[in-house]
């Protein structure tokens, strides 16, 4: 909603503005890497290119001394002219005046310790020859050699010596001629590569000390070399890449660089060419500087030629907005004579305005017209002009509006009149509905109160019918434990039985051991008779003891007796218990089947009972339900009566209406 309420005319404006600004970022930003790339591509190409030409300008200088000192070596030796001191000096002053850079020439001979100076200087006592640099890289190589830079020790200059053994006639070496050069040929072609744009070359030892620089305070000094490592320099980038690959380094400066290098024959010297990296930079802002400026221009210019262009072709349509915005306000009256009409759409669209404009304002005075004779009652009006389009729709549920509400109206004036009469029907059977109910309400109380009062009489029969199976049941259970006594007894009388009768066996028993030892003391008697006076003591034993067995035999005989009659009792009182047991399991049988019977008559009445409260209850819910009926008869006789009222009312507005 926020973005619909922006001008097409500001839309045109940032729509174009972008389309600018992204056209020329993208030209830009091409040319930009492109010329980044070229930039970046020229720059590690001058850097290489420089480097080989430093590097063959130092060639050609150190193989031209090289020479002089190979040739001026090899004329020594041929001629022989070591062999003698002066005039090998003189050979050497004349040969140090045919060559430029040159500080000095001076020779050694081994075998007589001679020395020749070509500017005649004698070294003092304190010269040891042995020790200098140029002397030791000879004895070392046995061939060519070119020292670091030194301070020579007849004028304290920072010179190069190149020295070259001199060769004997049996190929030993005899001496060692030297020569001292300035560096200062080589210090110009250092200063000769730098430029305005910070290209510069120098040159470091193996150690990475400082031998030439452009700038003074690199050089060397009487305090000695610069080593690159004591700078902010860092080249470990580039000596890891190895010679003639261009890499990106810090200068002892402390600034980012291109940098390439070359090493130098018979030495571990080091010409490194340098050029900064902010030269491209410069030129790569510059450029963004100069597109950004572009972009400005392009976005005034761009600007004035969409003003114009909005002002001509854009503005008219505005006024057609606010046109369309009236229109939509409800302002049916548009003035399109002051919209220019400069182009084909827009003449167009203004026509197409001024239509719009005419047609909705007959057509709703028309339509509000039909609309104020339908308020009055009349809905016989229908619309008489022609609606074009879409309008058409209007004009058609118009017509159909106007039959379709004649139609209805003139149903419901027939309705409205079956309705009062249906009202009338409905009033007077709703009163004799309401009376019929009234009279079943009072009938179903009557019919309440009496089966309360019969539930209330069987209740009280069931609830002494069922005192009366609790009393049985007691009976049942008293029997059972009498005939439970009764064969407890039975058991008792036949363990008195039987145990009589094993007393009895226990009697005979004795009764027999009785006879046995009446037989034993006759037969005692007999045999102490026979024996005479030894036995006679024992005669008198055994009648003792048969006298004894007579007794014993006539006691058991007596408790034989009486037990033979309590055995007859016992037997008379298992057969009196036994009837009685039988007895018992009589009145067992007949009091269950008295309480069976019992308990279905009381199981019955129970069944019964609760079937009564289930009447009684739903007899209490229908009470209440045609009591609700009599009062929702009530109702519908009072609203038969509002509806009779109502459709009168009905009536009597349905007459307002005019649909024939």
């Amino acid at each position: 909603m926020k973005n619909s309420k922006i001008l097409l005319s500001t839309r045109i404006k940032i729509i174009v503005n972008i389309l600018i600004v992204v056209l020329i970022l993208f030209t830009s930003s091409f040319k930009v890497i492109e010329l980044w790339s070229l930039t970046i591509s020229n720059s590690r190409e001058k850097v290489i290119n420089n480097a080989q030409i430093a590097q063959a300008q130092f060639s050609s200088w150190f193989t031209e001394k090289q020479t002089f000192i190979a040739d001026l070596a090899n004329d020594i030796s041929y001629h022989r002219i070591y062999m003698d001191i002066e005039a090998l000096e003189d050979y050497l002053t004349m040969a140090h005046s045919t060559i430029e850079d040159v500080v000095d020439v001076y020779a050694h001979v081994h075998f007589d310790q001679g020395w020749a100076h070509s500017t005649g200087w004698v070294p003092g006592p304190d010269f040891d020859v042995t020790t200098r640099p140029w002397y030791t890289g000879v004895m070392e190589s046995n061939d060519l050699s070119i020292t670091d830079p030194y301070i020579d020790a007849v004028d304290g200059a920072l010179v190069v010596a190149i020295s070259h053994p001199i060769i004997g006639p049996n190929g030993s070496m005899v001496g060692i001629v030297s020569m001292g050069v300035s560096l200062n040929t080589l210090q110009g072609i250092i200063e000769d590569f730098a430029n305005d744009e910070g290209l510069y070359a120098f040159v470091i030892t193996g150690d990475n000390d400082v031998l030439m620089h452009p700038k003074a305070n690199m050089l060397p000094s009487s305090a000695g070399m610069l080593n690159l490592n004591a700078t902010l320099a860092n080249y470990s980038r580039l000596f890891a890449q190895g010679e003639g690959i261009v890499s990106n380094n810090t200068t002892s400066e402390g600034y980012s660089a291109y940098s390439a290098y070359y090493g130098m024959p018979n030495t571990d010297w080091k010409i490194i060419l340098t050029y900064p990296t902010s030269y491209t930079t410069e030129i790569l802002v510059t450029e963004i500087i100069i597109a950004i400026c572009i972009s400005i221009v392009a976005i005034a210019v761009g600007n004035i030629v969409i003003s114009v262009f909005v002002r001509k072709y854009i503005g008219p349509l505005g006024k057609v907005v606010l046109g369309l915005q009236s229109l939509s306000e409800g302002n049916l009256n548009i003035d399109t004579s002051n919209i220019a009409r400069n182009s084909f759409e827009l003449c167009k669209i203004t026509n197409a305005l001024d239509i719009v404009s005419s047609n909705l304002d007959k057509y709703i005075k028309e339509i509000a017209q039909i609309l104020h004779i339908y308020s009055e009652g009349d809905f016989r009006a229908v619309p008489s002009q022609a609606y074009i389009g879409d309008f058409g729709q209007i004009k058609t549920s118009l017509i159909e509006i106007s039959e379709r509400l004649c139609t209805l109206l003139s149903d419901t004036s027939s309705s409205t009149i079956e309705v009062t009469t249906a009202a009338a029907t409905i009033s007077d059977s709703a009163m004799e509905l309401a009376n019929i109910t009234s009279s079943q309400a009072t009938l179903l109380v009557n019919f309440k109160d009496n089966t309360s009062n019969v539930a209330s009489d069987i209740i009280s029969n069931i609830e002494a019918i069922d005192e009366s199976y609790v009393i049985i049941s007691d009976m049942v259970k008293k029997a059972n434990n009498s005939k439970v006594l009764a064969n407890d007894m039975v058991d008792a009388m036949s363990q008195i039985s039987s145990s009589t009768r094993e007393i009895l066996q226990i009697i005979q028993s004795i009764e027999d051991i009785a006879s046995q030892t009446n037989l034993l003391a006759l037969n005692a008697s007999i045999e102490s008779a026979r024996a005479g006076e030894a036995g006679r003591g024992f005669s008198i034993v055994a009648n003792e003891v048969r006298d004894l067995s007579g007794k014993t035999t006539d006691i058991v005989q007596e408790i034989y007796e009486m037990i033979q009659l309590n055995l007859e009792s016992v037997e008379k009182g298992e057969q009196m218990v036994e009837l009685t047991t039988n007895a018992l399991e009589e009145i067992i049988t007949a009091s269950n089947e008295t309480a069976d019977s019992s308990k279905f008559i009381r199981d019955n009445a129970l069944r019964q009972r609760e079937a009564l409260k289930q009447i009684v209850s739903d007899t209490e819910q229908l009470s209440k339900d045609i009591a609700k009926n009599a009062s929702i008869s009530q109702e519908n006789v009072a609203i038969s009566e509002q509806l009779a009222a109502q459709a009168d009312n009905l009536q009597a507005q349905m007459d307002f209406f005019t649909v024939d």
